[in-house]
Order: structure tokens, then sequence, then C-alpha cells
């Protein structure tokens, strides 16, 4: 009898093999489309290799409900307060403006985007200080540098914003360079026109949808209308990031008056608020290093390496799923302010009472206020002498002795003052933050200048705040509702007496101080 064929038992590791691909797969996929879903719901740009924030659909009366705890006591508080103006209007927005031609370079790190994104000084950029600065590590360098030449050959300001562009950061700009909607070189008969400058917390967080300039705008106009004020408004957000009271005079003379505006809001205190100006002003016990905590004692931000950094701070920058991951892992417990050495002001009574109005004689003995005074009087020389006013506004620091922080809404607030401005205690920034606002009230009375109580009415809370100073989209609604309603009794002033509108000296089409751009080699700058 013939035996019977007998076959090998099939072959198991191929299948196992299958087997762990296919779970692989699978894992791979939940993984992609998880991601993508949270970049979705948190806002980021889907197919971004970075992440990526675009620009919130959010509707305002959503957006304010997310931080009702603080929402509701303000709007009650204004209700009482401003029976004159419908506190409705707050959950209302300007319609989006056209987005201009993108701005085709990938997203890059903050450091970088002022020579890649931006339109620098040239006699800044060709200056020996800024060839040293482009020889720091790990700066990215475009082959060919954007540039404006400055009138009169200044150094200030240091930048400008490309013209009429969509930036990758977000910010869409108008043909002056400035961020917002279009508007032309003439002003328009009966209009009012209200230029806002600063810095980084007037411009606002680039992917924010609306800026204080564009909600007032939009809000004036509905105040117009149920008036019934043959005056239509315009507003100018002529504010750009890390610059100070010099680039402001600068762009407030260059820029901003040639467009015949008729009043100027100033709206900085940050940047020259700095931990080595503080430091003039402490005593501290022991050895420290500004800005620098001891490893472990704070967080860590965002593509910053550092003792502190942890794998999910590599990745956050890169992954939605490790952004949610490390804020699930900070648990629910609220961050109290770390030990830090034992310090005091030096700074004399008489100064530091906050019964008494700042001694302005003594402003060039106090942070960076003798240099922001004269920039001041600059400013309001040039703002008066075009036939305009100059409204200064006290600045918004969110610092307060004793805080405890939420470990996700405020978890940048809680890096910012304990990393950016280590070693100094909140109530140390409290109180010279208060001193700087003392300053601006000051000076504003002296000079007969108008003055919005920002840092003094906007709400001390971490749901207004995307740090220690900027605010989110809640925060940027109210403080626009405080300069909206200072303003309305400005106008209500100068338009009875026939103050308004400024009329335009020189109707032009064109900015005499804002043109062309042109190209440079980067070999030519650095001398290659």
């Amino acid at each position: 009898m013939t035996e019977p064929i007998r076959r090998p038992p099939p072959a198991r590791r191929p299948r196992r093999l299958a087997k762990l691909l296919l779970a692989s797969c699978t894992l791979l996929f939940c993984a992609v489309v998880g991601e993508g879903v949270l970049r979705i719901t948190g806002g980021y740009r889907l197919f971004a290799p970075r992440l990526e924030p675009v620009r919130s659909a959010s509707d305002p009366e959503t957006v304010l409900a997310m931080a009702h705890d603080v929402v509701e006591p303000f709007t009650a508080h204004w209700r009482a307060a401003r029976p004159d103006l419908d506190i409705a209007w707050l959950e209302t927005s300007p319609p989006p403006p056209p987005a201009p031609p993108r701005l085709e370079l990938p997203l890059l790190p903050q450091r970088d985007w002022l020579l890649n994104y931006y339109v620098v000084n040239e006699v800044l950029l060709r200056s020996p200080l800024a060839k040293k600065l482009m020889q720091a590590p790990n700066l990215t360098l475009p082959d060919e540098f954007t540039v404006f030449e400055p009138p009169g050959r200044k150094t200030a300001p240091h930048y400008r914003y490309p013209a009429s562009r969509t930036l990758p950061t977000g910010l869409m700009t108008n043909q002056f360079g400035f961020r917002g909607r279009e508007i032309d070189c003439d002003k328009p008969d009966r209009t009012v026109r209200i230029a806002f400058v600063g810095a980084s917390t007037t411009v606002e967080a680039h992917q924010l949808p609306h800026t204080v300039a564009d909600l007032v705008e939009h809000w004036l106009g509905r105040w117009a209308q149920a008036r019934g004020l043959d005056v239509r408004f315009e507003t100018i957000n002529a504010a750009r990031e890390a610059i100070k009271s010099p680039d402001i005079r600068a762009i407030v003379t260059d820029e901003v008056m040639p467009l015949a505006i008729d009043y100027l809001v100033y709206y900085e205190g940050a940047n020259q608020f700095q931990p080595d100006g503080l430091a003039q002003h402490v005593a501290i016990e022991g050895d420290y290093v500004l800005a620098s905590p001891p490893p472990g004692v704070v967080g860590n931000y965002d593509e910053v390496q550092n003792a502190d950094s942890s794998w999910l701070d590599g990745i956050a920058t890169w992954s939605a799923a490790a952004r949610y991951l490390r804020g699930a892992l900070a648990g629910s417990k609220r961050l109290a302010e770390p030990e830090k050495p034992a310090q005091h002001l030096t700074l004399s009574p008489e100064i530091l009472d906050p019964n008494t109005a700042f001694p302005l004689e003594r402003a060039a003995d106090v942070l960076e206020c003798g240099v922001i005074a004269a920039d001041l009087d600059a400013i309001r020389k040039v703002v008066e002498g075009g036939g305009a006013r100059l409204v200064v506004s006290t600045f918004w620091w969110f610092a307060q002795d004793g805080m405890l922080l939420d470990p996700v809404w405020a978890a940048n607030v809680h890096v910012h003052l304990n990393r950016a401005y280590w070693p100094f205690r909140y109530s140390t920034i409290r109180a010279l933050a208060d001193l700087q606002n003392r300053f601006f009230v000051a000076w504003a009375a002296a000079r007969g200048v108008d003055l919005i109580d920002v840092g003094g009415e906007l709400p001390q809370h971490e749901q207004l705040a995307i740090d220690a100073i900027h605010h989110n989209q809640i925060g940027v609604r109210l403080k626009a509702w405080i300069m909206f309603a200072a303003l309305t009794r400005f106008l209500e002033r100068d338009l009875e007496a026939g103050r308004l509108p400024v009329p335009d000296p020189e109707p032009t089409p064109h900015h005499p101080n804002i043109g062309p751009t042109k190209q440079v080699p980067r070999a030519q700058i650095l001398g290659h």
C-alpha cells in the first residue's frame, strides 16, 4: 500500500509577522486619525508638520461662555456703569476681511520670524550688532533678506510686517503692513481714524481672529448708528511684537501720522519691564541667575531645551496628542508659586507709596520710565502737532501674591512668571508693575493727556490670559470693551466741541514713507 503523502504544517512565523504588521498598521492608522481629530478640535492646521494654530471660528457668545465666572460680573458692572452702551455688543464681531495672498513659507519657531517673514530695517540689518546676533546657534537665516530703507536712516523701527500678506503665523496685513483690513491712504470725509500702537500685547497673538482695534472699530460703528452720528470710524493697528518706546516713536512719526489720524492710543508696558531692569530695584539674598530657575522648579515652554525639558515638551510642538497628554499628566492640583530667595524692594518709600502720585522728576531712576517719558513727550508733540490727540493706557500684568493657577488653563502663566522672571516673587512683580502704571497715570495727568485704566479695570483672572501679559480671545474682547467705553467719552467731548474729524492736510493716494521693499543677499550682509 502506498504511504499517504504527509504535508508539512503551514509555517507559523509568516502568519505571526502578518498579524503583527496588521496590528501595527491599525495602531498607526488610529494614531494618525486621533492626531487629526485632536488637531481639528484644538484649532490647529490639519496637514502642517508642526502644530500651526488657525484663526478661530468660534462665535463670540460661545467664546465668552467659556469664562462665565469672569464675564458675568464684568458685563454686570458695565451694564450698571454705562447704561448708554448696549452690553449686547460685546457678543458681536466685525465680518472677517478678505484674506490677502499667503506668504508661502513654512511655519518656523518665533526666533526665526524676524529675518524670514518680516521686512527688516536695512540700516539696522547692516549694523555690527545685527551681524553679531545673526551668528547665534540654531538661527535659521534666509538666502535673501527683505528690507526697507527707513526715513532719515534711523535704526527704528527694527522691522515692518510685509504688506498685504497672510503670514504663516496667521497674521493678515494691509497695504501698509499693519495688522487688519485694508484702508486707503487718503482719509474719507466724515471719518474719525484711531491708531493703536504698542508691541505684542496690542498686535495680539497672530492666530486670534480679532484685535482690540478691530473690535473697537466695529463697536464704534454700532455706537454711532445708535446715536445717529454723521461720522464713521476707522482703526489702525500699527503695533508689532518685541518693540520698545523708541520704535513706537518712529512708527508714529513716520508711518501713522501721514494717515491723518484723530486719536493715537498707546498701550505697552512689558518690553521695558524686563528682569535686568527689575533687578536694579530688588535686593535678593543668595546666588541666582536671572530668568534661569534651578532644574525642577518650574515647567517649560515648547521649543525650549533646558534641564526641565521632557520628552513630551520635545514633541508637543509637533503633536496635538502629546500636548493633550502633557496637560492630562499635569493633573488637577493648582500650581503655587515656587519657593524663591528672600528679597525686598530698594526704592525709597515716597516712590513706592501707592497713595501718592508718581514723582515724574524721578522717572529716570525707576525702571525705564525715563526713556518711556522722553518718547511719550516726543510722540505727544508730533501727534498734537498733527491736530490729533494722544491717549495713554495703563498696562495689565497678571501677577498676585499667593495666587494658585490652573495647571492646564494657566500653565504658560506659571512658566512665564517663574521662568522668564525668575527669581522675582509675584508680590515683587506686582509692586513694580503697579509702580510703572502710577508713572503712566502721573505722566498723563501732568501733560493733560487722556488715560484709559486697562491695568486697573481688566480683571485679574487666568481665563483671560495666554501668559502673564498676553490675552486670549476672551481677554482681548474685555480689554477692547474697556477701551471702547473710554473712547466714547473722549469722542462725545471732542465731537461736541467740533474738533473731529481731523481734516486730511495732504490728500495723496500713496504713503510718503512706506514704499517698495528690496531683497538683499545674505552673503552681502554677512560679508561672505
